[in-house]
């Protein structure tokens, strides 16, 4: 969420799912997480760092569920600096499933508003906030020599039926939803 302030000055709140709300310290299911330490994401399957009815239910923020979650508060002058920030706990219920391809392609002026961000009064505004204040944060990390790695992204071929080989292209759009996260 981005709050614009007085003097043009920006609070955004970004939430996390509190995972230690559902799974205890030395349980087994930390154990696997300890393990995994990440969820992976490839083209052809998700390897989650939690078993899937947590990763996908109850440890997910998802749409129209109320979560617990930590949230990180931030006020963010007009230069991009952080004048203040918070970490507190909170129950959060997302009113919007959004994707990042079709955000990020929208925000980029790429492809049209989608049809969530439409249906949430406000949201489209408050999306665009969010890419303004990351744009101004990046600007302000690289003026302070903040490092632009470039690597290298592998790109999965997969067959097709008829046609041989489909070189897999990615998603378009996720630089601006990347850079609100």
């Amino acid at each position: 969420m981005a709050e614009t302030l007085p003097g043009g000055a920006v609070k955004i709140r970004v939430a996390v799912s509190e995972v230690d709300a559902i799974v205890r310290k030395g349980s087994a299911i930390d154990g696997h997480a300890h393990q995994n330490t990440t969820s992976v994401y490839t083209a052809a399957q998700i390897f989650p760092m939690l078993p899937d009815a947590l990763s996908t239910d109850l440890t997910s923020l998802n749409y129209g569920e109320d979560r617990p979650a930590i949230v990180v508060e931030m006020e963010i002058d007009p230069d991009g600096f952080v004048q203040n920030a918070n970490m507190y706990t909170a129950i959060v219920r997302n009113h919007a499933k959004l994707a990042y391809n079709s955000v990020g392609a929208w925000l980029e002026g790429d492809g049209s508003m989608p049809g969530p961000v439409a249906a949430v009064k406000g949201l489209d505004a408050n999306l665009q906030t969010q890419d303004r204040v990351a744009q101004k944060l990046k600007a302000f990390r690289h003026e302070h020599g903040a490092l632009d790695l470039e690597t290298i992204e592998a790109r999965p071929f997969l067959p097709m039926r008829k046609s041989g080989i489909w070189p897999w292209r990615g998603e378009i759009g996720q630089e601006s939803s990347s850079r609100i996260l």
